[in-house]
């Protein structure tokens, strides 16, 4: 895997740190509305071919060692076999050693990697990610995410770096997170060889719906990672949604999640979520009923509790 690393960063320094683009003016092939709906019980096919979990567990830093493993025994007992490991925390390697401690197959887990993409040009966040990825014992990521769109005079190279890594097989599927409907074409227009991303990460609630960004990844078959469909939480403030939970005979908790996973999303739980009473991923691929589903289609607020997707200038 030593040899790997040096041929891939070798193959970058040759290219320099900006490459030919190719600009895509119509739809890749395996793009189209629909063609990320094929969903099964427990995953969502990609339009690179690979699939997802339609439940994993989000990135999360916990206090000590014996917390974080604690928190992973818990999403392995609740079923869920996607683990979301952003390089930010410097835990990853405890979370993947905890999933080995339980004898769980590697085919049987998915794993995305949120690499922090502050002031890194290509051929560095190709080092990130291999840095991670040996750390972490792993021959290759199931998917690679650009955490946030901090960097705008890289954010074009870090994407061809991620192309560069799904290409060599070391992250079977590319995406990004919290772009905006401007941002996410501008990917889409300088993708070369993965068509574009295959996962857009966002928060997504009947509170803030996104409904703009969410039918453009629709549209152009990219599957919603929903980071976090309970609001982080501030759902127990806005009485209605007990009303409702009511009516479908779960938590509030349970019931966002089954909104989100009903709007075709993959979602990504917290740890917090894990301790509520109904939660199983069994349990959030239930159904909701029309009437259930309408009445929380129209507590759209505008409400925000994470990342506040916009566009940014240059020189924020």
């Amino acid at each position: 895997m030593y040899m790997l690393y040096s041929v891939c960063l070798r193959a970058l320094c040759e290219k320099g740190s900006r490459g030919s683009v190719l600009i895509v003016t119509e739809t890749p092939a395996g793009r189209g509305k629909g063609s990320c709906t094929a969903i099964t019980m427990s995953k969502i096919g990609l339009i690179d071919e690979n699939d997802i979990p339609v439940v994993g567990l989000a990135s999360f830093c916990a206090n000590e060692v014996k917390e974080t493993r604690e928190v992973v025994q818990k999403a392995l007992d609740a079923g869920i076999r996607h683990f979301e490991i952003a390089e930010l925390f410097g835990n990853g390697h405890i979370i993947v050693e905890a999933i080995i401690a339980r004898d769980i197959k590697r085919t049987e887990v998915f794993i995305t990697l949120k690499v922090w993409p502050k002031d890194r040009g290509a051929k560095e966040t190709v080092q990130a990610c291999l840095d991670s990825l040996e750390s972490f014992g792993l021959q290759f990521a199931d998917a690679i995410l650009l955490h946030a769109p901090i960097d705008t005079v890289n954010d074009q190279d870090q994407w061809r770096a991620f192309e560069y890594l799904q290409k060599e097989g070391l992250a079977k599927t590319v995406g990004v997170a919290n772009l905006t409907e401007q941002k996410l074409t501008e990917v889409l227009k300088n993708s070369t060889t993965s068509g574009g991303p295959a996962l857009v990460e966002m928060e997504c609630t009947p509170y803030r719906q996104s409904e703009d960004l969410v039918s453009f990844c629709a549209d152009g078959g990219i599957v919603v990672l929903n980071n976090n469909p309970t609001g982080k939480r501030l759902k127990s403030e806005l009485g209605a949604l007990l009303d409702i939970a009511g009516q479908a005979e779960c938590s509030q908790d349970m019931l966002l999640t089954r909104w989100a996973v009903q709007k075709g999303h993959a979602v990504l739980v917290s740890p917090e979520q894990l301790d509520t009473p109904d939660f199983s991923v069994a349990n959030a691929s239930l159904p909701l009923g029309a009437a259930v589903v309408k009445q929380l289609d129209e507590l759209e607020q505008g409400l925000v509790t994470s990342f506040v997707t916009r566009d940014i200038a240059p020189d924020e």
